[in-house]
């Protein structure tokens, strides 16, 4: 059986416009993902490499790392607060302000960009 990516190549080839093949990729996707098939199985159907997220993953995993180690003692204070499990207002403002001070998009992005 040809996998959707030949099906659509035929149809092309065939003359079929854009809007008939889209129109019949759309009806024939809902078919399959009603029929138990994955996300996954369908884009791999139609051609679609799966991508490999590990070095992003382990670029961003580093930069975590760092920002433990730059900020040990507030993780610490953090770790500390959680293990009273109390969660009464003074306590969980504490832990705001900490991840405040933690929690800097703009200088993680930063550096996630530039690895």
């Amino acid at each position: 059986m040809a996998t959707l990516a030949e099906q659509i190549k035929t149809f092309e080839e065939a003359g079929f416009s854009n809007q008939e093949i889209e129109t019949w990729k759309k009806d024939k996707v809902k078919t399959l993902s009603e029929a138990g098939f994955s996300t996954q199985e369908i884009a791999k159907d139609l051609g679609y490499k799966e991508v490999d997220l590990t070095p992003i993953r382990s670029a961003w995993q580093s930069i975590i790392n760092l920002t433990k180690d730059e900020n040990e003692e507030i993780y610490s204070e953090i770790k500390q607060l959680e293990s009273q499990n109390d969660d009464t207002p003074f306590l969980e403002k504490r832990k705001q302000e900490l991840v405040g001070k933690v929690f800097e998009p703009g200088k993680y992005w930063e550096r996630g960009w530039g690895s």
